[in-house]
């Protein structure tokens, strides 16, 4: 199967090198990015939107 990726492939290689030297995986480092942003509201308790299960 092919790669594909909506970065050039200079910068998708400059993101594989950081991922690389964080030793971090690119969802990894995409999750601390949007939790970096200002508008992030981290998910309350009785919120399930990280449950693989699906339940409610």
């Amino acid at each position: 199967m092919k790669e594909v990726s909506i970065l050039p492939k200079r910068e998708w290689e400059a993101l594989d090198a950081y991922c690389k030297i964080a030793n971090l995986n690119k969802t990894e480092l995409f999750r601390e990015f949007v939790r970096s942003l200002l508008t992030y509201q981290p998910p309350t308790p009785d919120s399930d939107e990280d449950s693989s299960s699906g339940e409610s």
